[in-house]
């Protein structure tokens, strides 16, 4: 029996810290080692698409992936639209979606649409976490804001990090 894992990363972009040429080496040596682990019967195999970050292609190659291949595990996207998306498919198909992004702070809601998902990398909410820590430990009580460019034309990155700063201190 194979244990399948789908990836839905980007390809070319090395703009992502979890484009596949910067994911994939470290995905074969946990392709190896887990199927090193596993029982004799059992081989761990995976699959690849390129998600290319798009909030339009990802959950389509994530549904070839499910349809072709029929994953024990998804792994990416990690820009927050697509991701999104893939995570709302991961969940009704109750497969396990790990992903390095997905930064925003909906994602904490491990509501039906995101029940599945695991992040493993940084999130907006960890981070205003931390200032709300940094802001009570240094007793500061004067904030400023910080101002970037939200073009909307992008996964929104900034905006999205700033977001659970911006929540955190709200609380």
């Amino acid at each position: 029996r194979n244990l399948t894992l789908a990836v839905v990363l980007p390809e070319h972009n090395l703009s992502y810290a979890w484009a596949w040429p910067r994911v994939g080496p470290a995905e074969a040596l946990a392709v190896e080692a887990l199927g090193r682990a596993l029982p004799v019967d059992l081989r761990f195999v995976s699959s690849e698409l390129d998600g290319a970050c798009s909030e339009y292609l990802a959950p389509l190659r994530a549904v070839d992936l499910k349809l072709y291949h029929d994953p024990d595990l998804l792994l990416g996207p990690g820009c927050v639209y697509p991701a999104a998306s893939v995570a709302r498919f991961a969940s009704h198909w109750h497969l396990p979606l790990l992903t390095a992004g997905a930064v925003a702070s909906g994602f904490a809601a491990k509501n039906e649409h995101y029940r599945t998902l695991v992040r493993t990398g940084p999130s907006a909410p960890k981070l205003g976490e931390f200032v709300v820590t940094l802001h009570g430990h240094f007793n500061w009580t004067a904030r400023a804001a910080l101002l970037y460019l939200d073009a909307r034309t992008d996964d929104r990155p900034h905006y999205f990090t700033i977001e659970g700063v911006f929540e955190a201190l709200q609380g």
